[in-house]
């Protein structure tokens, strides 16, 4: 294949990877505790150039274009927003986790916008219920006012809401699962009444997306261009 050909359909491929993460970040931009993705790129099929058909000393070297390496999860603390509300509650270390009942067992979120259902049992926006530090759904009796202290404490009664550390990665619906073991955060710093942000930087992003747009833009036309070179290429030598 065309070298250049390649190099390009290598660029496409990837800034098409990359527009698809800026894309994503920027619609979860207002989503409570949303951590944006980052793309991690690396050259592929680097080659050394020899002289003399080959056999002879390296006179350099040659790249066949960029491949998405990785994407990452950056874990920075987006900003408190104070709401009033009594049920919603946001982590200050940039690290610790909520954790969540699923399905498919427990999952963590930095998302602390709770609410009660019918059981009055506390549960995130999507309707499944908060765990506590002993990783059990919190219930609270009676009737009433119920409110988040600074502690963690869901009041009245005594059951915490549970921050937990690990390492963590991205399964869907701003929710994380854990690698490996994860462990209580003892004495977590909580602001009762406030939301964390996302950390998703809204006008760096739409520049973002602009920029790799054109960077796919011009890939994509050096495609065509590659394409018209070799169908002139091949008239030439093939004129009949």
């Amino acid at each position: 294949m065309n070298r250049g050909l390649y190099t390009a359909a290598s660029g496409m491929s990837s800034s098409q990877v990359w527009l698809d993460t800026v894309a994503n970040n920027l619609a979860n931009a207002s989503a409570t505790g949303y951590k944006r993705d980052e793309v991690e790129f690396e050259e592929s099929l680097l080659r050394e150039l020899r002289s003399n058909g080959g056999r002879g000393k390296v006179v350099g070297d040659m790249q066949s274009g960029p491949l998405v390496s990785k994407i990452t999860t950056s874990f920075e603390r987006g900003s408190t927003i104070a709401t009033g509300n009594g049920l919603d509650v946001a982590i200050e270390t940039p690290t610790g986790m909520f954790a969540i009942e699923t399905k498919g067992g427990p999952k963590y979120s930095r998302a602390g916008s709770f609410t009660l259902n019918q059981n009055r049992e506390l549960t995130d926006h999507e309707g499944h219920r908060v765990l506590d530090q002993d990783l059990r759904p919190i219930r609270i009796d009676g009737d009433g006012s119920v409110k988040i202290g600074p502690d963690g404490t869901v009041e009245p009664g005594r059951q915490k809401v549970g921050v937990f550390n690990g390492t963590f990665e991205k399964v869907g619906l701003n929710l994380f699962s854990a690698r490996g073991r994860v462990s209580l955060q003892e004495n977590a710093i909580l602001t009762p009444g406030a939301l964390e942000s996302s950390n998703v930087n809204v006008v760096a992003t739409m520049i973002e997306m602009i920029q790799v747009q054109r960077l796919f833009e011009m890939a994509q036309k050096s495609v065509q261009n590659h394409d018209e070179t070799t169908a002139q290429l091949i008239k030439t030598l093939n004129p009949n």
